[in-house]
């Protein structure tokens, strides 16, 4: 009975969670949508779009961030992944660093990067194993699917040459944008649902026990 009752609450969870994820990826077009017919902002750096882009990755880095503090056996991996997620973010918020100069944005994302490495390093031994087996986790799947999906798919399927050859003499760059743009906002919001499943989950912490 009691393994029925376990059972259960799993089929419950999974349901409820299956449930959540459906609304997070309905609600990627109904952004699209109020930016581009609502609000009548097409895709401009201030869209509500690109603010989402930003909230993603700023949510990714404070989970691996807050995953390294509370896994010390775990925080060169979580580490990595929470300055890898903080460069996107610097990367996203390019427009206010072009305020200085334009492709400011460089400096500060090197200077994290830096950062992250010698953080990293001064916990050998605690990359390559959590790392292995982060990936064992389902929670990663949302992660790596999300940043796979970021860094080649949305670049190769929002080129202007793709969407010119299909839309001949009708092409507008706008279409291409609001794709594009859609696109990343799945990408991040697939990493940020995987980063607080992970932080939830512990990151790799089960099957490190195991």
């Amino acid at each position: 009975m009691g393994n029925s009752g376990d059972d259960l609450k799993s089929f419950l969870w999974m349901l409820v969670e299956f449930i959540g994820i459906c609304l997070l990826l309905a609600a990627v077009p109904f952004v699209v949508f109020l930016d581009t017919s609502v609000i009548g902002d097409q895709m401009s750096e201030t869209s509500l779009t690109e603010l989402l882009h930003n909230i993603g990755a700023f949510v990714a880095t404070i989970c691996f961030y807050r995953g390294a503090v509370l896994y010390p056996e775990q925080r060169a991996c979580l580490v990595i992944g929470a300055t890898l997620f903080a460069i996107l973010s610097i990367r996203e918020l390019d427009f206010l660093f072009d305020y200085i100069w334009h492709g400011f944005w460089v400096w500060p994302a090197l200077v994290t990067l830096a950062v992250g490495i010698w953080v990293a390093r001064r916990s050998p031994g605690t990359f390559r194993r959590p790392f292995l087996e982060y990936l064992k986790g389902r929670q990663a799947t949302f992660v790596y699917l999300g940043f796979a999906l970021l860094i080649i798919f949305t670049r190769l399927f929002g080129t202007g040459d793709l969407w010119e050859g299909v839309m001949k003499e009708a092409y507008d760059p706008r279409v291409k944008a609001a794709i594009q743009e859609g696109l990343e906002l799945l990408s991040y919001t697939l990493i940020a649902y995987g980063s607080v499943a992970s932080l939830r989950a512990g990151f790799a912490a089960p099957f490190m026990r195991s």
